[in-house]
Order: structure tokens, then C-alpha cells, then sequence
């Protein structure tokens, strides 16, 4: 089957921007046009304007894209509008971005043909085509902006005709999958939203009026909040006033009352964060109130698990009310639907677990003990035949506490912090106790992060380290090295190739990378299965997949994503799998 690459230009300036619109709504937007393509393939080599392409001798053919989902809203347009014939449509697309996002190389295309073919395009000619219009440019000009767009094109095509093999197929059925999910979109419930973007507002407005510097600066100004809190006898702050900073937070806690203004600032600073959610949610509204979005396939440069993309990220949205808007209560299923909302329990407890070898507590798992329960039957002396749960909550938090941050290395000082999420009060001597008791207790566990502390040291001054997991994928950390910083050495590597952003490994947080990473294959097998199954999957986060179903069909719906999220990865045939799964009428996790 032959394989065209498909690059498209279009107009773009600070108010029409992909960016800010996301792809479907910029397409829609009125200054919105098409005005170059570029197409390469066997018999094909072309760029020029829309409506002169060759359109005709690409169908039936492979189409492939560099962001597969913005290229196709376009030419989505161009086929609304009669420039390309009706009929002509590929049998297939493929979005070469998944050929370096899979392979830990910058999934951007300057960078992806750089590291993995060797040449490095001039990517200032887009850039300097902000506002200004295809058809106002000089024949130097737009000659100028063929060839970029040509060259992106044949190296789009390059791309995937040289590494479309490294991929398995179930990973590029993936890729595609997600951006499936991104088009189909999930309806808004608008009348709601516009009910909290007033609500939001009016919170605003309230505190917007115990701001006293607003006047002359703006509200979020920290110059102005220093400024101001040294005026009224604040004393040594911070150094930084930072929402990110663990000092400011404590300080700002305890000098709340001294000055009420600090925490409408503080207060303000989160609304308008939230208060943008809801905009950008709104200004991306198709007709019929449905959002469309983008993830990104292995978006996260080491694990491969998913990561939001252009401005809304579907990974991590609001839980909760905040200033009276609950950002999930917006996301229903379409008339006549149902969301079927299920997730792994505890898939990265398990996935250590059988990693380790922990046997006993795997056959607790599978007599349905829950997992906290059975840590500390199998690791905190627990031997009550009842519930823990109902015998000794204070022992099960405990346990939670345990089983959620030490699997993965952390020391006596961290957990203790951890633990007060858990409303665990613990003296540095307690913390330090269960550390070593967990330990102890999980020495299959240590053994694991002393292997792969040592696969890692011994791969200083070889290209990478490569660690491969049960599932058969590998996980590849290049250039390990040796190094000093501040008075403290250890190892340190790039996760990505091309780019010289070097991280710190050691033994517990590679296999946090290697528990996470395989949880995420275990994951995304089941949903493959239950796309293959004829069941919409409308998005996913992490270890929770939502799909949209007819109302009709729930129930049934609802047995199916259960069975198939039960069943065990084959290549860890000992891990028993625990699913939650509901129907409901409104993202409500």
C-alpha cells in the first residue's frame, strides 16, 4: 500500500492560534484558512496551494501527518468546503509523532529528524508567518515558504518509511487511539458552565476588592505584595512568594489573619487559574457543545504513560468544588449515553508486588483481601481473621501510608511528611521505625532496587542503559554518568535523546519508572481490547478509563469493561487485577 506524508500551512496570528483554540475550534475560527499543502510520496511530489493538489492519486493510500490531529481537522475543512473530492479518503492515517515519542526522542519535528535522520531543518520560516497572509507574499517569499513546507513533508514521509517498523502494532493502534479520543470529544453540560463562569466571576470581583495596591498595579503583582506586607510590618519574608514554594506556603498559613489581603492574593492566584479552565473550556465549544481535545501519546519521556496536551489536560482535571465550580460535574455523556467509568485498583501496588515476587501477597489480593489489608497482614504482624478496616483503622491508614510512598525508596523525613496526608502525626524516630520495618519486610522488593542500582552503574560510558520490563518494552536512560553537584554525587542520564536535560536515578526510583511504565501496558492492553471490543472510550487518566455508551447498552457495557480490565496481562500471569467500575451520568470521579 503506498504512503503519502501530508504537511498543511495555514494562517495563524496571536488571536487565530492552535495554541490557545486547540485544533478543531482554530480551524472554525473566521480568519482561519488553508493556504499551502505539501504532499510526498512515490509518485508524488507537492506543494502549492490547496485546491491544485493531486488529490486524486492518493486515495485509498496511507496518509501520514507530523500531529496527525491538526492536519486532519484541516483537511477536514478543505473537504467541507469541496477542495478535496468527497470520495477521495485513506484507507489509514498514521501520525509519525508516535515514531519519536515511542523511541525517547523530542516528539517535535526539527528535533525528531535532527536526532533520528540526521538533519536539521530551518523551522524559522513558520515562525515568521505570523499575520501575514499567503497571498501578500513576495515570489521570493512564498518560494521561500515551498520549500520549508516541502521539506517538513519529506521528512514527515522519511520518518516513516524508516522507523514506522520500531513500532509494535499495538502501540501505533494506540497512538491513533488517542487522537481518536481527542476528536470524538465529550459534551459539556453549557448550561452549567456558563452558571459557574458567573459564580467564578462574582468570586473574582469579591476578591479583587481586598487587594489595596489593584489600583495602581496589578493584582498578582509579588513585587506589590512584598511591597506592601513590608509596609505593614511583615518582617523577613521568603525569599519568593511563589504558590510553588513549600516555605511561602507554611508562611503565608501562619500570618493569615495579620493580614487578610495576603490570602485574597493567595486566594486570587488560584481562582484565576480555575477561572481559566472554564474559558478555555468555553472558547473550545463546537455547535453542539461538545470539547474536543489532545493528549499526547507517551507523553511522559520515560514511562510512556499519556500527558495532557494544549491547554487542557484531560490527565489531571480540578477534583472537587472550587469557588463554587466543579470542573468535572461539566463532563456528560451525549443524549441518549452513559459514562461507564472504571479503574484498576491499585495497579502499581500490584505491579511492584509481582515484580518483587511477593507471593503471599498476591494469593491475599486474590481471596479479595483489599491491598492495605493485606500489607499488613503480610509485612505489619496483622492477624485478626476480621477487617482490618473495622478491627484497627488507625493500622490501616498506616499501612496505606506505607504502601503508597515507600514501595518506591522514600526516606524517614519525606514519609513522615506523606503521612500527614493520612492524618498520621508521626515523631522522626516512628518514621524512621517504619522505613526500616518496611523494608525488611519486602526484601524481594529491595533485591529489585539494588539490580537495577547496579544495571545502572554499570552502565556508565555505554550509550544507555537499557531496563526492559516484563511487558517486553524497554525503558532507555542515555549517557549515565557519574557526577558531583552541591557536595553530593550520584548517577545522573537523559531520558530523552537529543535533548541534554539530565535527571538523577537511583535504585527505587528506576523501578518507580519500571512499576509505572508496566501498570501503564497492563492499562492500555485492556483498553485496547475493549476499543477492539466495540465499546467507545472517550478518555482516559491513568489507570481510569471512561467510555460513553448507549443508555440501552450500559449495563452490558458495564460487565464487558469490567471482564476485560480483570483480565491478566500475560506477562504477568500471577497478578490478580482489582477493578472499580460504575455507570454514571457525569464524570464523577
Amino acid at each position: 500500500m503506498k504512503t503519502y506524508a501530508i504537511d498543511t500551512e495555514t494562517y495563524y496570528d496571536k488571536n487565530v492560534s492552535v495554541k490557545d483554540l486547540g485544533a478543531e475550534a482554530y480551524t472554525r475560527h473566521p480568519d482561519y484558512y488553508c493556504g499551502m499543502v505539501s504532499i510526498v510520496g512515490p509518485d508524488v511530489r507537492f506543494v502549492g496551494k490547496p485546491q491544485d493538489a493531486p488529490w486524486n492519486r492518493l486515495r485509498g493510500a496511507t496518509w501520514v501527518a507530523h500531529n496527525m490531529q491538526f492536519d486532519r481537522w484541516v483537511l477536514n475543512r478543505l473537504w467541507g468546503q469541496g477542495v478535496i473530492p468527497d470520495d477521495v479518503r485513506p484507507s489509514k492515517w498514521k501520525d509519525t509523532t508516535a515514531i519519536p515519542a515511542y523511541l525517547q526522542v523530542s516528539r517535535d519535528l526539527g528535533n525528531a529528524a535532527k536526532v533520528l535522520l540526521g538533519k536539521t531543518p530551518d523551522k524559522s520560516v513558520r515562525t515568521q508567518m505570523s499575520g501575514k497572509h499567503f497571498d501578500q507574499l513576495t515570489p521570493e517569499r512564498y518560494q521561500i515558504l515551498c520549500d520549508y513546507a516541502l521539506t517538513d513533508a519529506a521528512l514527515c514521509y522519511e520518518l516513516y518509511t524508516k522507523f514506522h517498523n520500531k513500532l509494535p502494532q499495538d502501540e501505533w493502534d494506540l497512538a491513533e487511539l488517542t487522537v481518536e479520543q481527542g476528536d470524538y470529544g465529550v459534551q459539556i453540560n453549557t448550561r452549567l458552565l456558563e452558571d459557574y463562569l458567573a459564580t467564578v466571576q462574582t468570586h473574582q470581583i469579591q476578591l479583587l476588592d481586598q487587594i489595596p495596591w489593584r489600583a495602581d498595579k496589578p493584582a498578582l503583582s509579588q513585587a506589590a505584595l512584598r511591597t506592601q506586607l513590608c509596609a505593614d510590618g511583615a518582617g523577613n519574608l521568603p525569599k519568593t512568594t511563589s504558590a510553588d514554594d513549600p516555605a511561602w506556603a507554611e508562611w503565608s498559613q501562619k500570618n493569615a489573619d495579620r493580614f487578610p489581603y495576603m490570602e485574597a492574593f493567595v486566594q486570587l492566584r488560584r481562582l484565576n487559574k480555575h477561572l481559566s479552565t472554564l474559558q478555555t473550556i468555553q472558547n473550545r465549544l463546537d455547535t453542539g457543545g461538545v470539547l474536543h481535545f489532545s493528549m499526547k501519546y507517551c507523553g511522559a519521556r520515560v514511562t510512556g504513560r499519556w500527558a495532557g496536551d494544549a491547554g487542557i489536560n484531560m490527565q489531571n482535571l480540578t477534583k472537587g468544588e472550587l469557588f463554587g465550580a466543579s470542573v468535572r460535574d461539566l463532563f456528560v455523556p451525549r443524549d441518549g449515553h452513559k459514562f461507564i467509568i472504571a479503574d484498576m485498583s491499585q495497579i502499581e501496588m500490584r505491579v511492584a508486588a509481582a515484580i518483587a515476587g511477593d507471593t503471599k501477597f498476591l494469593n491475599m489480593l486474590e481471596q479479595g483481601i483489599d491491598c492495605y489489608e493485606a500489607h499488613a497482614r503480610t509485612a505489619m504482624g496483622y492477624k485478626d481473621p476480621r477487617p482490618l478496616k473495622e478491627v484497627d483503622p488507625d493500622l490501616r491508614q498506616i499501612a496505606k501510608a506505607r504502601c503508597l510512598s515507600l514501595q518506591f525508596g522514600t526516606g524517614p523525613d519525606r514519609f513522615r511528611e506523606f503521612a500527614k496526608n493520612f492524618g498520621l502525626d508521626m515523631s522522626e524516630a516512628e518514621a524512621k521505625k517504619q522505613v526500616k520495618s518496611y523494608r525488611l519486610a519486602n526484601k524481594g522488593l529491595v533485591s529489585v532496587w539494588n539490580e537495577l542500582q547496579n544495571t545502572f552503574d554499570g552502565s556508565i560510558g555505554d550509550p544507555s542503559c537499557d531496563v526492559t520490563l516484563p511487558t517486553g518494552r524497554k525503558l532507555r536512560y542515555f549517557d549515565v554518568a557519574k557526577q558531583t553537584v552541591n557536595g553530593k554525587t550520584g548517577l545522573n542520564a537523559c531520558v530523552q535523546r537529543g535533548k541534554n536535560i539530565r535527571e538523577w536515578f537511583w535504585g527505587s526510583k528506576l523501578f518507580e519508572n519500571v512499576v509505572q511504565a508496566t501498570a501503564r501496558d497492563v492499562f492500555a492492553a485492556a483498553m485496547l481490547r475493549i476499543d477492539r471490543g466495540g465499546i467507545r472510550t472517550a478518555w482516559h487518566v491513568h489507570d481510569e478509563l471512561i467510555c460513553e455508551v448507549p443508555e440501552d447498552q450500559a449495563k452490558d457495557a458495564l460487565e464487558f469493561v469490567t471482564e476485560e480490565m480483570s483480565k491478566r496481562h500475560p506477562a504477568l500471569p500471577d497478578m490478580p487485577l482489582g477493578v472499580d467500575a460504575h455507570i454514571a451520568s457525569v464524570y464523577d470521579k
